[in-house]
């Protein structure tokens, strides 16, 4: 997915691609910053599908409030993410 997005991308969403030595403008610097929020949101959805590993546990939401130490570290990366973006 994100082969797809970096290589793909500017053409897919009629984005500007920046190559490696021009200045970063907002406009040249979407691309990226589109790749690099797809990388971390992926990796929230793989924190929450992770939660159950057994051979017969397939409700990833089972029980998904009953442990708030998992809730606040998702909710806390969605917010940081949001800040730094």
């Amino acid at each position: 997915m994100l082969s797809v997005l970096l290589f793909g991308g500017s053409w897919i969403f009629n984005i500007e691609f920046r190559r490696p030595d021009e200045l970063w403008t907002p406009e040249t610097g979407f691309h990226y910053t589109f790749i690099f929020n797809t990388f971390i949101f992926m990796q929230v959805f793989n924190e929450i599908n992770c939660r159950k590993i057994g051979d017969k546990e397939f409700n990833v939401f089972a029980d998904f409030f009953n442990n708030p130490l998992f809730f606040v570290i998702v909710i806390m990366t969605v917010v940081v993410q949001i800040l730094l973006v």
